[in-house]
């Protein structure tokens, strides 16, 4: 994945660039919405100041490395408590759905937990799934004037 987008905000680690939304944006949901254009935190490999256009790439292996540890295996654990659930219901010869759905929920549950754990946001393993500030592109370059970025303001541009 790289796009290009404004600089926002910037520090010495990290910067936050606005993008425009495109199509490809439905669903993938690294970026988070902000009156119809993304923002996203990027690390600042390129010393990128407020105002520059940067290029931002996350590869396609972490990409769907995240989508999974995200959605697949919570899943994968929701439908296990399922199981475990219906399993020990028959053991202990409960009649109903009530113990299987509670732990369905509750091993969905430990599965964010557990990620929380092993990723906690401030750790060298959660910020590899961060994207990375590439190059600062020009003003001038193709890839610069084929993007339609709002005023500075955060505002849509003046309609005339």
């Amino acid at each position: 994945m790289e796009v290009v987008g404004k600089v926002i905000k910037a520090n010495e680690k990290t910067i936050v660039i606005q993008i425009p939304r495109t199509a490809a944006c439905t669903g993938c949901g690294v970026c988070q919405a902000a009156k119809g254009d993304s923002l996203l935190e990027a690390e600042n490999h390129v010393r990128a100041q407020v105002g520059d256009l940067v290029k931002v790439s996350l590869s396609e292996k972490t990409f769907l490395k995240a989508s999974f540890l995200a959605y697949a295996l919570p899943l994968f654990f929701f439908l296990l408590g399922y199981l475990a659930g219906a399993a020990l219901s028959s053991f202990l010869k409960i009649k109903g759905e009530g113990l299987p759905i509670l732990f369905s929920f509750l091993f969905l549950a430990l599965s964010f937990f557990g990620l929380r754990w092993l990723y906690p946001s401030d750790s060298k393993r959660a910020l590899s799934f961060q994207p990375q500030a590439k190059e600062i592109i020009s003003p001038d370059s193709p890839l610069a004037t084929s993007c339609d970025f709002p005023a500075s303001n955060g505002d849509a541009p003046a309609q005339s």
